[in-house]
């Protein structure tokens, strides 16, 4: 089929123009002259027999026309963008390559994988475990399920899967033992776990208005396997969360003693904005949120929301 289409030097032109609502941010944007920008402008004008701006002294704007035109434009140079980075980078459109929180990576996404991967047998999944939100326009990454808050730098969209609440977890025993769990007090004789660092304790213990249990003191491990594991051994009490924790309280393997629930953060599905053509990310982004959305009910009784500190 023979498509019959303006120009594209024109239609550049345009979209920079109607983007910025601007010729001459346009013209710094593409590097040529506020004339080439304008001159380009009435010749897609004069193409398609349409005015596409309402030009008001020096300020141009958009009217409906324009509008139209430039919307469908930038999903089409959006979708030109994101095919052109991906073959550039040797991304190839049956291999998702997704980048996990490391915690998230082992104890969850893992475990289901599988599952979406039975339905997808086309669609090859590369799992890069990372603490950190990748830079997209420079790694050759797809998408990444990232642990934070409403603070994602500009260009890129999210999904928001699943919030995530803190709570003291242990092993039964300890619950039983010489030394029992009934108040949060009774920590004092325990050996607390932590991840990276102390602040987790720090603040549970803070939104429990407990100030006689020592935070800075304990064991810590600097991955959320190891302490979760550390916690189902009876080393002693760890900070868990609803997604990580789960599978070990549902178990019976882990148990949570106290009720005080702290909210941290969120995970989310993050990518480039530009990569709106891509339908092997878009069924794993829907496979995904559904899977969240099950986690969600499924750990209820551990998720009672808090305040954050």
């Amino acid at each position: 089929m023979v498509r019959w289409l303006p120009g594209l030097t024109a239609l550049r032109a345009f979209e920079a123009a109607a983007c910025h609502e601007s010729f001459s941010l346009a013209a710094a944007e593409l590097h040529v002259t506020h004339a080439a920008i304008s001159r380009q402008v009435r010749c897609l004008e004069a193409e398609l027999g349409q005015v596409l701006f309402r030009r008001t002294g020096n300020r141009v704007t958009l009217n409906e026309a324009g509008h139209d035109l430039a919307r469908s434009l930038s999903r089409a140079f959006d979708g030109i963008a994101a095919a052109s980075h991906r073959l550039s980078a040797g991304r190839r459109a049956d291999r998702l390559v997704i980048a996990v929180d490391t915690g998230l990576a082992d104890r969850w996404l893992n475990r289901r994988l599988a599952a979406f991967q039975q339905t997808e047998p086309g669609l090859d999944i590369e799992i890069i475990p990372s603490l950190r939100l990748v830079d997209f326009p420079r790694e050759a990454v797809d998408a990444a399920v990232h642990y934070g808050f409403d603070d994602l730098p500009p260009g890129l969209r999210s999904l928001r899967l699943m919030d995530v609440v803190a709570f003291p977890v242990c092993s039964p025993e300890l619950l039983t033992g010489e030394r029992p769990l009934h108040r949060p007090a009774d920590l004092a004789r325990h050996r607390l776990l932590d991840e990276q660092d102390t602040e987790w304790w720090r603040r549970w213990l803070a939104l429990a208005g407990e100030t006689d249990v020592d935070w800075s003191r304990g064991t810590i491990h600097h991955d959320s396997s190891l302490v979760l594991d550390a916690a189902a051994d009876g080393q002693g009490v760890a900070v868990g969360d609803n997604p990580l924790a789960f599978e070990a309280l549902a178990e019976g393997r882990l148990v949570k003693p106290f009720t005080a629930t702290l909210r941290t953060g969120t995970y989310y599905l993050v990518r480039p904005e530009r990569d709106a053509d891509h339908p092997g990310l878009d069924r794993f982004e829907t496979w995904l949120a559904d899977e969240f959305k099950t986690q969600t009910a499924m750990s209820a009784a551990w998720a009672e929301p808090g305040p954050r500190t």
